[in-house]
């Protein structure tokens, strides 16, 4: 309230008759009914504001803060009015009357949908985390009928058994979590004080989403007492070793003044605030340069321009483009100007690189703008995004032309590719092509004018052919297969490697092939299915996330969520969208729940079709956007703690001069805690920051605006650098040098006559690798691929020279064919079902019946499968000398092994490199002897056995060796026989060596 010698005598008297009845109206909503409150908030009226004359002597400028104050009250005030006194609270409370059946009902079916959920989850026998946590405290502990658990005798063993509990990030737990500990813990108030040992930061708080209670944190804290007794105590661990003096003067300066327990749940007091812990030797230069180095900046992105103010070569981007745009142009500067960073493993100041920055959001939505950005700025960047793929202009390209092959007739993906670098026409050739034929398809028009003699009948002759020749090819091969063709004979994949972001580019293009050939792996095949996929994932907002041409070890700028860089550091921290709005959409549901209230809706009239808000809503409401901001207060504060040397905080404001005279309104207050209705104003991070450093002697200048008041009463201030930035974007922000021939002779496509190559990049483009022939063996392999290779070495060495003649198939066409199991399919079964015979007793048919139909329900095995199993024949085996030897020793079925082998005793190579061989024992019995090794076959038995028993030993000869030897250098003990065994016949086969 302003002295009456400042705002004069007209002024004082309405002003003060004002704050009388606002603080009556305070006093009422505290202490008396709901109807009083109704009454005070109808009469309440705000008077007209008297004029100021010419030569009145009053402040003005105090004036005009006093009246803009007062705006912003009626504007409240009449918010409340229109909130509260539409209905009387009967009308209200009848509401409830309405809704009681509604969410009865409601209720009803979410216990009978969690009934029927816990029994679909006990059919399957799986749990999910929830029930782990729940059946745990089941467990642990017997609620009364308060509802507080009592440990049970397993709590109460565990008590005994732990001598000490430890919790870290206890800031984020949630109540059934710490119903759990406190079970298996020693009580709080015992002899020994408890057993818990507790670690966390309630300011790092940032998993309210996830059901993290920080009120649990904030109980302890505020009860445990600073020194040892039996109801346990704290230890406040403030010194912070990552960041310079200037982070934590900022971070301090920023949350000192917004932290407090009614809003942001805790004091941000002597005991919270930060200590400097770490020690940075002085940074190179002079003072001057030292302090720049280590200030906080400040970015103001300014959005108020109007399309018919800017230059023909210029454009207004959304705020996160111009963002990136800054930050971009931000990292470049500080390579140019070599930033220094200290290396604390080498104990030295060094140049910064791309590893040591990183971009902070509050999620990644934008990622893929920043991604565009930095690849024209030729800026490496790291960042997981989701979407942005099918918007990068290398895929739309390829999918224009996929179109275009699939039908030719579709105007729009037909000049795509036209324009595009595939064939490379200019807008004046696609419009010489339509005259061609100025009524029918573009692709007629193609085609008449090809016939004519033009400068550019080359390009379109040149994309007409392999354009037919694309089109059978589609019939022909696989699309994975198309695309690479194109990729090779358009030579587009190495066009786009030449541009900016050659790398991603290529990766793009290269997922794009991958995905291809997945969905060829599946029962959809065809490239009109395929581009049918394509269109309905954008459709339906599908995108998917560029390739990754980097990896985040790579010395690349890394871009993250803030909640993902919990627990990090790095040297150079910008925080990005600032100026973004707090996500408030679960606040504003129609539903809401509160884990101590209950249930919150809208009352919804089915006569009239209408909705209205509930009392109950607007107290949800209220509510959780006070724990919501809470929440966005923490996550700010692990945004700033998050850097070591250098913080850059980025964030775009519309209206940027009121919004310059908003934050400096805050300057008028003397408390180091601004007002609450200040903060809880405050809709976005930069709101805050500007709230709160409005008040730095560095504002002063900054603003432009007239900024009185005082700076903030703090003892540690931290050096800040504003900086406004409102350069609209260049629609070709990086200047590219055209004097060079060889760049203006790939823009046109027009050959070299003469280059001069340097030494250098002339050993790099004969470069050849010295082992190539090794690239041709795989260095991991299967017995099945080793025993195929040796097979077709010994064929070749005996088969007479000429042609051999393929034997002509007369069974009928696949599609005429009764579906059935193939024949290694049939084989897989039955080594599924072999293993899993229990070996305890002597397998029957009857035993053997009922493992299948167990297999079946536990979906290890399809019906299919189980009607081809030969039940006799695994009854016969398991009868035999050899069956009966498994069930009499210790047996291991499906071993896996490695065995490292020479690649020359597979591969018809002379270098000395070696590969490994994988594959699965079936069966292994372990006897005193030695090991004895089963291979099951269930190939068809043609002829007589004993005539044809060793064609068969033969055939698997080469596998069973090198079983052998793998098993033998696994377990250092010695093989003493190898048998195959046959189903078809029950046929037994020992192999020797």
């Amino acid at each position: 309230m302003a002295a009456a010698h400042e705002v004069g005598v007209k002024w004082y008297p309405l002003l003060d008759t004002e704050q009388t009845a606002a603080r009556e109206l305070l006093t009422i909503v505290k202490d008396q009914s709901f109807a009083a409150m109704q009454a005070i908030l109808a009469t309440l009226k705000f008077g007209r504001a008297p004029a100021v004359k010419k030569d009145d002597e009053v402040d003005r400028e105090a004036i005009k803060q006093i009246a803009s104050l007062r705006d912003d009250a009626k504007k409240q005030m009449k918010d409340l009015t229109e909130k509260w006194c539409q209905r009387t609270a009967e009308s209200f409370l009848s509401d409830f009357d309405i809704l009681r059946p509604q969410v009865e009902k409601l209720g009803d079916i979410v216990q009978q949908f969690l009934a029927a959920y816990q029994v679909a989850k006990r059919k399957r026998a799986v749990l999910d985390f929830s029930d782990l946590e729940h059946y745990a405290i089941e467990l642990l502990g017997t609620p009364d009928a308060q509802g507080v658990f009592h440990p049970t005798e397993i709590a109460a063993h565990y008590r005994q058994k732990f001598a000490e509990v430890y919790t870290d990030e206890y800031q984020d737990t949630n109540k059934v979590q710490e119903t759990l500990l406190s079970l298996v813990a020693q009580p709080e108030g015992t002899d020994s004080g408890g057993n818990r040992f507790i670690v966390g930061d309630v300011k790092q708080s940032i998993y309210r989403f996830r059901l993290a209670e920080p009120e649990l944190f904030i109980d302890k804290y505020q009860r445990y007492p600073t020194t040892a007794g039996p109801t346990g105590y704290r230890i406040d661990l403030s010194q912070n070793f990552r960041s310079r003096s200037n982070i934590i003067k900022t971070t301090n300066a920023l949350f000192a003044q917004l932290m407090d327990e009614r809003f942001g749940e805790i004091a941000y007091d002597e005991d919270a605030a930060l200590k400097l812990g770490a020690s940075y030797p002085p940074l190179p230069g002079n003072e001057a340069a030292q302090l720049a180095a280590e200030a906080t900046e400040i970015i103001l992105v300014e959005g108020d321009f109007k399309t018919d103010e800017l230059e023909p070569e210029t454009y207004v981007g959304s705020n996160h483009e111009k963002e990136a745009e800054i930050v971009a142009r931000r990292i470049k500067a500080l390579k140019e100007e070599k930033y220094q960073v200290y290396d604390g493993k080498k104990g030295a100041y060094r140049e910064i690189d791309y590893k040591d920055i990183v971009i902070l959001a509050r999620s990644m939505t934008q990622a893929d703008i920043y991604e565009r950005v930095f690849q024209k700025y030729e800026l490496p960047l790291y960042a997981t995004t989701n979407n942005g793929y099918f918007e990068s202009i290398e895929v739309m390209t390829m999918m224009a032309v996929l179109k275009v092959i699939d039908n030719p007739y579709q105007d729009i993906p037909l000049a795509a590719v036209l324009r595009s670098a595939i064939v490379g026409l200019s807008e004046e050739e696609l419009a010489q092509i339509r005259l061609a034929d100025t009524k029918g398809y573009f692709f007629d028009a193609l085609r008449a004018d090809v016939a004519e003699t033009s400068p550019y009948q080359a390009k379109l002759a040149l994309f007409v052919e392999r354009l037919e020749r694309w089109r059978q090819q589609a019939h022909q091969a696989t699309t994975a297969e198309l695309i690479w063709q194109i990729y090779e004979e358009s030579m587009y994949y190495d066009y786009v490697g030449g541009l900016i972001g050659g790398r991603q580019r290529q990766a793009n293009l290269r997922a794009l092939y991958d995905r291809a050939n997945q969905y060829e792996q599946t029962s959809f095949r065809g490239l009109f299915r395929f581009i049918r996929f394509i269109d309905r994932l954008q459709v339906k907002g599908k995108d998917l996330g560029t390739a990754k041409s980097l990896g985040e070890n790579d010395n690349v700028v890394r871009m993250m969520t803030i909640h993902k860089s919990k627990g990090l550091e790095f040297p150079v921290v910008f925080v990005v969208g600032l100026g973004k709005g707090f996500n408030r959409q679960d606040i504003n549901s129609a539903e809401l729940v509160d884990k101590t209230y209950g249930f919150a809706s809208v009352l919804t009239q089915l006569e009239t079709r209408t909705k209205q808000p509930t009392i109950a809503q607007y107290a949800f409401r209220c509510k959780q956007l006070k724990e919501l901001q809470a929440e966005e207060m923490r996550v700010l504060y692990v945004a700033l703690t998050r850097a070591e040397e250098k913080l850059i905080l980025v964030g775009s404001c519309k209206q940027y001069a009121k919004t310059m005279t908003k934050w400096a309104s805050t300057r008028h207050f003397s408390d180091i805690v601004l007002p609450e209705y200040i903060r809880s104003s405050a809709m976005t991070y930069l709101d805050w920051i500007g709230y709160a450093f409005s008040r730095d002697a560095s504002f002063v200048a900054f603003s432009g605006a007239d900024v009185d008041g005082r700076n903030y009463p703090m003892d540690e201030t931290p050096i800040i650098s504003w900086q406004k930035e409102d350069t609209l974007i260049t629609k070709d922000s990086v200047a590219q040098s055209s004097s060079h021939d060889w760049l203006m002779a790939a823009q046109t496509a027009t050959p070299l006559e003469a280059v001069d190559v340097s030494l250098a990049v002339s050993t790099l483009l004969d470069y050849q690798y010295e082992s190539q022939e090794a690239t041709g063996i795989p260095s991991k392999t299967s017995v099945t691929e080793v025993k195929r290779r040796l097979a077709e070495r010994e064929l070749a060495e005996s088969a007479p020279y000429g042609e051999e003649l393929t034997p002509i198939s007369l069974e009928r066409p696949k599609f005429l064919q009764a579906k059935k199991l193939q024949a290694n399919e049939i084989g897989t079964a039955m080594h599924s079902v072999m293993q899993q015979v229990p070996l305890t007793t002597t397998p029957t048919l009857a035993s053997i019946a009922t493992l299948l139909e167990a297999l079946v329900a536990k979906k290890i095995m399809t019906q299919a499968e189980v009607n081809v199993i030969n039940v006799e024949a695994i009854v016969a085996f398991f009868a035999s000398d050899l069956g009966r030897l498994v069930l009499t020793h210790r047996t291991r079925r499906e071993v896996p092994f490695m065995y490292l082998i020479d690649a020359s005793d597979v591969y018809e190579t002379q270098t000395n490199d070696q590969t490994i061989v994988q594959g699965i024992v079936d069966c292994l019995i372990e006897t005193e002897a030695g090991l004895i090794i089963i291979d099951y076959k269930t190939d068809r038995i043609v002829g007589d056995w004993i005539e044809v028993e060793e064609t068969y030993r033969e055939k698997y000869r080469v596998q069973l060796a090198l079983y052998a030897k793998a098993i033998e250098a696994a377990s250092n003990r010695p093989v003493i026989a190898k048998y195959l065994y046959f189903f078809d016949g029950g046929h037994v086969s020992e192999v020797s060596a």
